[in-house]
């Protein structure tokens, strides 16, 4: 890439040009997305196939190597669609800008992954109660309203923060950490108090 050119200084701007600058400025040359995934696909081996780029520097290193027929690996970056249809310049920005953020095409797209306690360290980090005696100005933090004598609550070990049994126990199926001073219950060790 030492002959990169900063033409437009807009990264993906400066990559078109530097890497696939038919789509700028030859833009009649496609006339069905096939033309356009196998001039992607060209642009690509030439630029980013490192094993042929060596090859062919080797070999222009050494006239010998040159000379004997040698096998050339093929990275198929993207797949070559045999569509007719026409492919227009929108799709062909949406797809390039998709490629350059890491968010086209939508089947790579991955489902943010929940992180909660097991059963088991729930049941280690926390203490189950049934008050006898209820604080009227106390608040579960999770929802917000007050306990009544004869709710269970739900007491974090560590912090001492009590909750309505159910209102943490569902913030538990999605989170680790104490609603209100975000002390990670996985980290609670019995032995430690």
């Amino acid at each position: 890439m030492n002959n990169y050119v900063r033409m437009y200084d807009i990264y993906l701007l400066d990559d078109i040009h530097n890497f696939f600058p038919a789509f700028l400025y030859n833009q009649s040359r496609f006339t069905n997305m096939a033309d356009v995934f196998a001039y992607v696909n060209r642009q690509m081996d030439t630029h980013f196939n490192i094993f042929n780029r060596a090859q062919r520097e080797y070999n222009q290193r050494n006239v010998r190597a040159s000379t004997a027929p040698q096998p050339q690996r093929t990275v198929d970056i993207l797949p070559l669609y045999a569509s007719q249809n026409t492919a227009s310049m929108s799709e062909l920005f949406t797809l390039l800008s998709g490629l350059y953020t890491n968010t086209a095409p939508t089947q790579f797209n991955m489902d943010p992954v929940v992180v909660r306690p097991t059963a088991n360290q729930i049941v280690q980090a926390t203490t189950v109660e049934m008050p006898v005696f209820v604080d009227q100005e106390s608040t579960c933090s999770v929802c917000q309203e007050g306990y009544i004598l004869g709710q269970t609550v739900r007491k974090i070990n560590h912090c001492s923060h009590k909750f309505h049994k159910l209102c943490i126990d569902t913030w538990f199926s999605e989170n680790v950490h104490c609603p209100v001073c975000r002390y990670d219950i996985r980290d609670f060790n019995q032995n430690a108090t």
